[in-house]
């Protein structure tokens, strides 16, 4: 594989793992959302 390719595929994996976190933050936020009183969470 030339290193062209190889930075390509470590951009790729690094721009998943961002996701995976992203949506895991995203998640866990709107269920704190829907578990708290909706005027506390926007305070926040």
């Amino acid at each position: 594989m030339n290193q062209h390719a190889d930075s390509r595929k470590k951009k790729f994996l690094a721009i998943r793992k961002v996701a995976k976190i992203t949506g895991a933050f995203c998640f866990l936020s709107h269920t704190m959302l829907m578990t708290q009183p909706q005027m506390e969470a926007l305070s926040v």
